[in-house]
C-alpha cells in the first residue's frame, strides 16, 4: 500500500462527497459560502479492499448518508435489459 494509492483513494472519496452533496454550507462573515466535508481519519488500501474511516460534521444528518447509499445501491442493483 503506497502513499500514492492512499492519496488517490482520498481524492475519490472527496469527489464522492462533492457529487453526493455530503457537506454542510457555512456562510462566512464576508458573504462567501464554505463547504465543510466529513473529516477523513484513515484510509487502508489492500489488494482487494479499501477501508475508509470518516466522521460527519455536527449538523449533518446520518440519514442523508444512509439515503444516498441506499439510492446508489438500488441504481446499481437494477438489471440491465
Amino acid at each position: 500500500m503506497s502513499m500514492w494509492m492512499k492519496l488517490k483513494a482520498r481524492s475519490k472519496l472527496i469527489r464522492a462527497f462533492r457529487s453526493g452533496g455530503i457537506h454542510l454550507d457555512y456562510k462566512m462573515s464576508d458573504g462567501t459560502v464554505r463547504k465543510i466535508f466529513p473529516k477523513i481519519h484513515s484510509i487502508k488500501v489492500s489488494n482487494d479492499t479499501t477501508q475508509y474511516v470518516f466522521t460527519l460534521p455536527n449538523g449533518l444528518s446520518p440519514e442523508l448518508l444512509k439515503s444516498i447509499i441506499m439510492y446508489s445501491c438500488s441504481i446499481s442493483a437494477r438489471p440491465l435489459n
